[in-house]
């Protein structure tokens, strides 16, 4: 009996542990399932497993990892982003936005292959136009124009442009008030977005509005400026001369490349339209009223008289317009009749090239009879009826000091004064004894130097003589020299 209990007692035991083991297997199955199905299961509803999310260090609670705007099983699914990258392609746009707003390709950086990376063409960037330099020559301005663009650490020049105008820097004329900005973006779907024929990159590197064909609005498309005429797209008047590259092009056949098209130093613009010394946008030179074309060379002289008001008479005015029309200039003489030319309250016996004291020079007529919106754009002429003097007290028949000058009124014939009026205005036009030893000098013979420069001319060498002309040869040809290098247009002062 005894063995048999024992017997009873070793099974119950065994199957004591058998239960045990079956529930720790039970147990162990059971977590293990349940592990698997977790894993199998999508917790974030992002379309990846779990044990997937895993695998790609994704995260198994978040159905956008990395915060793109794309759902991790999208990602990997669809478009083949990286979960833990924003920016798979690293062009500046998140893989969201890409796909959801803009239409490009996440894992190319240029999508239509125009050069520009998507975020450039999305985000803009900053970019100045500088001038690194700027020389006053001659009347006018030469300048270098560089377009740069920020790279993140500088400002990198991309493009340059050169050139002349009126003046320097533009006022009015130049459509961008603000040099540093974020320009306009174009649509990184689209190789020339607003089809102008400059594409993304180049628009980009020059600076134009690439959602534009006319950048600065003036009339000519952006790639007629930058291909064909060569002017500045984003400038309204690339030569600073008051009339617009598309104006000049169009309208009056100018050259928006240079701001005096006939360089008779005055600008395009004002004698187009009219000049407006101080900006109020009142004419107050009306040039094509005077009869003015930019096209043309044109010289305009004021003339005042000193009481009792000798003039020049229509022999010597209709001679003096007639030879300069011969070479291709138009003389206009103002006596009055063009609204300047007065009669002077002041009459002195004796004017001086320069002198101390009271109204008894040219300057001191000149500041107060010579018309102030006229300086820098006419001549002035002061006619006496004194005599002329050095300040050594030589005595002579005219004075000239550039841009005015004077003329004895005691010529006693109108062919005389004409030609002496002449004489002096061909030193303002840039005829002087440094350029050619026969001017203002006896050295040649009248017939070796026909010029009214030779002081061997009849006007000077016989009573009731007379000469009107420049020397069209050798030894010297005047009308090849003359210049008008004293017309400074806006940038002048009294």
């Amino acid at each position: 009996m005894a063995r048999k209990k024992k017997v009873k007692r070793r099974r119950k035991i065994r199957q004591r542990k058998i239960s045990k083991r079956f529930k720790v297997l039970l147990v162990v199955a059971t977590i293990t399932v349940g592990i698997v199905l977790f894993l199998a299961i999508d917790l974030d509803g992002d379309g990846l497993s779990n044990i997937t999310e895993l695998q790609y260090g994704a995260s198994m609670f978040d159905s956008d990892t990395d915060g793109d705007g794309l759902s991790d099983g999208l990602e990997v699914n669809t478009y083949g982003t990286k979960l833990l990258v924003s920016d798979t392609d690293n062009d500046g746009l998140n893989d969201g936005a890409e796909v959801n707003t803009y239409g490009t390709e996440p894992l190319v950086k240029d999508s239509d292959n125009d050069g520009l990376d998507d975020g450039t063409e999305v985000l803009g960037n900053r970019q100045v136009f500088e001038l690194t330099s700027s020389t006053w020559s001659d009347g006018g301005y030469s300048w270098t124009l560089e377009h740069k663009v920020w790279d993140g650490t500088r400002y990198w020049a991309y493009y340059s442009w050169q050139g002349d105008s009126w003046t320097w820097p533009y006022d009015r004329e130049n459509v961008l008030m603000d040099n540093s900005f974020t320009y306009a973006t174009s649509d990184p779907s689209s190789i020339d977005t607003d089809g102008d024929g400059l594409n993304d990159k180049r628009e980009y590197e020059i600076g134009t509005n690439p959602r534009s064909k006319d950048t600065d609005n003036d009339g000519l498309d952006d790639i007629a400026e930058f291909t064909a005429y060569k002017t500045i797209p984003q400038f309204y008047d690339t030569d600073g001369d008051l009339l617009g590259d598309g104006e000049e092009i169009n309208m009056y056949t100018t050259n928006p490349l240079n701001w005096d098209s006939d360089n008779d130093h005055l600008s395009d613009g004002i004698e187009a339209k009219g000049y407006d010394v101080d900006g109020d946008n009142k004419i107050d030179v009306d040039f094509p009223a005077y009869g003015a074309n930019p096209l043309v060379k044109d010289i305009f002289v004021e003339i005042d008289r000193m009481p009792p008001g000798k003039t020049l008479g229509s022999y010597a005015k209709g001679k003096l317009v007639e030879v300069f029309a011969e070479h291709g200039i138009v003389l206009h003489l103002d006596q009055g009749e063009l609204g300047g030319g007065s009669e002077t309250r002041e009459r002195v016996n004796i004017i001086y090239d320069n002198k101390d004291g009271p109204w008894n020079d040219l300057y001191d007529f000149s500041r107060e009879y010579f018309t102030a919106s006229r300086v820098g754009v006419f001549y002035w002429c002061l006619i006496t009826t004194s005599e002329l003097r050095l300040r050594s007290g030589e005595e002579v028949g005219g004075l000239n000091f550039g841009d005015r000058f004077t003329v004895a009124g005691t010529w006693t014939w109108d062919g005389g004064l004409g030609s002496a009026f002449m004489h002096e205005l061909g030193h303002g036009l840039g005829l002087n004894c440094e350029d050619f030893d026969g001017i203002d000098s006896d050295k040649y013979s009248f017939s070796e130097y026909r010029s009214v420069m030779n002081y061997n001319n009849p006007s000077l060498t016989t009573y009731g003589g007379e000469f009107f002309n420049y020397s069209e040869g050798p030894p010297f040809n005047d009308w090849e020299h003359i210049n008008f290098e004293w017309l400074w247009g806006r940038n002048y002062r009294i």
